[in-house]
């Protein structure tokens, strides 16, 4: 009798094992696949709580990388580095992990670590170009050219139509001074890979401009602008050239016209100030100067946000 009881009993404790662990499991996907749908709809901090309340039930590979996603579309950089973190720890060979952890990283400038992830991504996986990119971006924050290109060149050995690569090495080149044939090598390969590429065509001029060929290089300004009427930079730096080769009152209508296409750069209401100001105007360089500050600091002042979610989130009703 007492072995019929006490296989009664274990019958019963099993069964509500399995209904428990059914439930537990209906309600991880409810909180996944709610907080899949809110991150696709853009409400970021139910999606977030979904995906938390789903991991309290278990540890998941996907939906923590659902929650990087969500810190990451919030700009919540440090939150997502820790879930990458916890990421690494769960999968140590999967070099994608490696690969978004390094991308914010970068973002943040810590470019150390951005190289030691980029290059745990790389023996994971050599033939991913993202991990050079990122691992010659670094080097070049750092100052560290050689390297840099070193790993461009890398990247155009594994995809010879990467443009970013030829771009970046290109624009290394010219800061270095490097032979203006090489860089033009770089830039032409850009342009027949994408004939409209702005920033090829940008630094195209600016070799132009080395080689006192304005009149080239006023015929790149203007091919970018036709191309993208909101480019500010091709904007800027048609003014500068047409300043530096004695036509400063041009320079000034043609910034002003800018301005009417582009009424809150920054960088077109300096240039302007610039052009003012190398022309005796004093007054009229201040206005445009104190016009480009306001535009500027409004930009940064809207563009920063908390370091980390529970910052801006904290007492906040869902």
């Amino acid at each position: 009798m007492a072995n019929f009881f006490t296989s009664l009993f274990s019958k019963k404790d099993k069964t509500e094992e399995i209904i428990n662990e059914k439930n537990l499991k209906k309600n991880f996907d409810i909180f996944k696949y709610d907080g899949i749908k809110a991150l696709k709809m853009g409400k970021i901090k139910y999606a977030v709580l979904c995906f938390e309340r789903a991991l309290h039930i278990r540890e998941d590979s996907e939906v923590l990388n659902y929650l990087a996603l969500a810190y990451k579309s919030e700009d919540f950089k440090e939150d997502a580095i820790s879930i990458y973190s916890k990421l690494i720890g769960m999968e140590p060979d999967n070099a994608l992990n490696y690969i978004n952890r390094a991308e914010l990283f970068l973002q943040l400038k810590e470019y150390e670590e951005t190289i030691a992830d980029c290059k745990n991504a790389i023996a994971l996986e050599p033939e991913t170009t993202k991990s050079y990119l990122m691992l010659a971006q670094a080097y070049r924050d750092l100052n560290q050219t050689e390297e840099a290109v070193v790993h461009l060149t890398n990247v155009i050995e594994i995809a010879p139509e990467c443009i970013n690569a030829y771009l970046m090495r290109s624009e290394i080149n010219f800061e270095r001074k490097e032979h203006h044939n090489r860089v033009s090598a770089d830039i032409t390969k850009i342009l027949k890979i994408s004939p409209e590429n702005e920033n090829a065509m940008l630094l195209r001029a600016k070799i132009h401009k080395a080689k006192d060929k304005i009149k080239e290089a006023l015929i790149d300004y203007d091919r970018v602008i036709e191309i993208n009427p909101f480019n500010e930079q091709a904007y800027a730096e048609k003014g500068r050239a047409l300043m530096e080769n004695g036509k400063a009152q041009e320079a000034v209508e043609f910034l002003t016209e800018a301005l009417d296409t582009n009424p809150e750069s920054y960088i077109i209401w300096a240039m302007r100030g610039e052009v003012k100001e190398n022309m005796g105007d004093i007054e009229g360089a201040q206005t445009d100067f104190a016009k480009s500050r306001e535009i500027e600091e409004f930009a940064d002042e809207y563009s920063s946000t908390p370091n980390n979610y529970a910052s801006l989130y904290k007492n906040s009703p869902i």
